[in-house]
């Protein structure tokens, strides 16, 4: 019996599982016969009592049918969100606001996201977030209300708290 162990992991955009699974009732393998045991989420995305699934590779001659190999998913995985990290510019507006959408008296920032799993993007949804200062320069953003939106990556897959943002303002020209 090959029953899946728990496990967690910061979401990466795979299924992939670093716990092992457990194995019981192990049948002492022929000379020459090898077996590997590997396990995976259901799917990539963020969650808790997430399925998973135990694999199990046998190596005899025979496809592995000389082996009765039982496997037991469990829903005890936890895929936690990556955290991401705002960098967003603006003009010089007399405000410490960095507001997504166009608010008057300001018009609305310019953001990337960073940190994201290779190959995924994110956007800023909606919200505002601020800077401890209005003049020009380079600040720590509190993200506020920022709200992550859907890029070619999933937002519920990411978070922003914990993150480092980064909020410019550059002189009004």
């Amino acid at each position: 019996t090959v029953t899946a162990a728990t496990n967690t992991k910061v979401y990466d955009g795979t299924t992939t599982a670093a716990a092992l699974p457990t194995i019981t009732a192990v049948t002492q393998l022929a000379t020459g016969d090898t077996a590997v045991f590997a396990e995976t989420y259901a799917n990539k995305d963020a969650g808790t009592l997430k399925t998973l699934t135990p694999t199990a590779t046998i190596s005899d001659g025979n496809s592995g049918l000389n082996y009765a190999v039982t496997l037991a998913p469990n829903t005890t995985g936890v895929i936690s969100q990556k955290v991401v990290n705002v960098v967003a510019q603006r003009v010089f507006d007399t405000t410490m606001t960095f507001d997504v959408v166009a608010v008057t008296p300001h018009a609305p920032i310019a953001a990337s996201i960073t940190g994201t799993v290779p190959g995924e993007t994110l956007t800023l949804a909606s919200g505002s977030g601020t800077v401890p200062s209005a003049s020009a320069g380079n600040y720590t953003l509190t993200i506020g209300s920022l709200m992550l939106g859907p890029g070619t990556g999933l937002a519920s897959n990411y978070t922003l708290l914990g993150g480092v943002h980064t909020g410019t303002i550059a002189p009004a020209g």
